[in-house]
């Protein structure tokens, strides 16, 4: 996932005819933090902190149907701050970078954790968006006053917890090894970060996760800058080739399709859900027209890598795109296994434009 530009937000006092009024600022719920390091990479959450009460359940059930976004506080948006590195929150890389973090109800009991790079309380359809499982339990001990953030050990493990009465929230959080390099691809030179991890701290079995990304790089007129992702099981690796500019779009597509599904299998009282369904389909409709727009951008593309023995374990997980002989090699690590894949690196670039034709 690659580094946002860091969310600042700046409250101002209510002001009217010349006077300052602090009860402004004294209505907001309080403003906690939620903090850990690994060694030089520091992990800090802020969000507000409403009070729990039995009405809220009811609340959360009518307020965050399957499918809509939980803001996870109150007043300003909830933020995720990476710095000196990146993480993994579940199964999503967090680069270094300021983000919005929220919760999206996937089920009745299923729910999810989406950071996102805007600026408002919940993610709005231009943001990127990127969003990984989360655990949900119902806890029957007394539930805190206010909604809490913790980062606290867990069967050796760090993990994130969001509890607000009953429900909870969680996902572990490990470090994540980032190393920059340069991969000479389509006549250019791109700039990549490649992520990798401790073997204790794997991914789950067949879950994709980001092992690599490229800043932007142009072939002709297209931006060419691609994610890599991974999924492993016992035999091989699957690694997952994404033109980011595409992709953005397409993703939204899909969240928007599967939201609109939703509405209308289960329509609110009073019409609302048609409403939102109406104007989400407007929104389903500008997207198209801006896949249109990305033109010949590669769409995406797996390849499968065997796994066998290595001669000595790594102890890391991961994938890097190398250049060998003038050749593209996909050389993926994990711990004990390894492999390696030759890439046809036309599938990464835009097609080529026919030639024109000679005149008589």
């Amino acid at each position: 996932m690659a580094s946002m530009r860091i969310l600042v937000t700046v409250v101002a006092p209510l002001v009217l005819n010349g006077l300052v009024f602090q009860s402004a600022l004294l209505a907001q719920a309080p403003r906690e933090f939620a903090e850990v390091s690994f060694g030089a990479i520091k992990v800090s959450i802020e969000h507000g902190c409403p009070p729990w009460s039995e009405q809220r359940l009811a609340q959360m059930k009518q307020q965050v149907p399957v499918g809509a976004l939980w803001r996870m506080g109150a007043d300003d948006h909830t933020t995720i701050l990476v710095s000196g590195g990146a993480i993994r929150l579940g199964d999503l890389v967090i680069d270094d970078g300021g983000f919005g973090l929220n919760a999206r109800r996937t089920g009745e009991r299923e729910w999810s954790f989406v950071t996102y790079d805007g600026g408002e309380a919940t993610t709005e359809s231009q943001d990127n968006t990127w969003e990984t499982p989360a655990t949900f339990t119902e806890r029957q001990d007394p539930a805190p006053e206010r909604l809490a953030f913790t980062i606290a050990d867990e069967k050796s493990a760090k993990t994130l917890s969001v509890r607000f009465g009953p429900m909870v929230l969680s996902a572990p959080i490990v470090p994540v090894e980032a190393r920059d390099a340069e991969l000479a691809i389509g006549g250019e030179t791109a700039n990549t970060r490649w992520f990798t991890v401790a073997a204790a701290n794997a991914p789950r079995a067949d879950a994709w996760v980001l092992t690599g990304a490229t800043k932007s790089f142009f072939v002709g007129n297209v931006n060419c800058a691609f994610d890599v992702e991974i999924k492993l099981n016992t035999k091989e690796a699957t690694v997952r080739f994404r033109n980011r500019a595409r992709s953005r779009v397409a993703d939204k597509i899909a969240a928007l399709g599967a939201r609109i599904a939703s509405l209308k299998k289960a329509p609110a009282e009073g019409g609302g859900s048609a409403r939102e369904a109406a104007a989400l389909e407007e929104q389903l409709a500008k997207l198209s027209e801006e896949l249109k727009d990305v033109g010949p951008a590669p769409e995406p593309f797996e390849v499968a890598v065997p796994l066998t023995a290595a001669k000595s374990p790594s102890g890391k997980i991961g994938a890097e795109l190398v250049k060998k002989g003038g050749k593209l090699e996909l050389v993926v690590l994990a711990n004990d296994r390894a492999g390696s894949l030759a890439i046809d690196e036309a599938k990464l670039l835009p097609p080529k434009e026919p030639k024109a034709g000679k005149k008589n």
